[in-house]
């Protein structure tokens, strides 16, 4: 929760040996790990996880992590391919199938209940992200790594 207090915290300092930097989702809340990283020395590839749209609009939330990512250090990826040198990146907030034991029904009842993402990310008008939303983001996620 740190991270969300302060919007310019960095938990990590440069190497001085590195190529990029790969933020892999739950960096900061909303846009600020734009803000934070945009100095950075090298270039940065960042993918959103789930924290990022807390408290907001799942999709408005992604549409302005875009927007503030354009003409910075930080490449915004999701559903993005990125070659950095030979090394190829696929990049994408992959949420859940919740087919983990092959009782998705159960699971999304239950994810639905207590993980604090179906109560806190906001889609639509007003109306929660749920698990059905997230297994339709893993679906377009997953499809698009096949």
């Amino acid at each position: 929760e740190m991270l969300y207090r302060f919007a310019d915290y960095r938990v990590i300092e440069a190497a001085p040996d590195a190529d990029a930097l790969i933020l892999a989702g739950d960096i900061h809340s909303h846009t600020h790990a734009i803000k934070a990283f945009a100095d950075w020395p090298v270039p940065v590839y960042y993918v959103h996880g789930n924290h990022e749209g807390y408290s907001a609009h799942y999709y408005g939330v992604t549409s302005e992590i875009a927007r503030a990512a354009t003409g910075t250090n930080v490449h915004y990826l999701e559903r993005d391919a990125v070659h950095v040198g030979d090394l190829r990146i696929l990049a994408t907030c992959l949420w859940t199938d919740y087919e983990l034991d092959g009782h998705a029904p159960a699971a999304m009842r239950e994810a639905q209940r207590c993980l604090r993402d179906h109560s806190s990310i906001r889609v639509g008008d007003g109306g929660y992200f749920t698990p059905a939303i997230a297994r339709a983001e893993h679906m377009k996620s997953r499809s698009w790594l096949q």
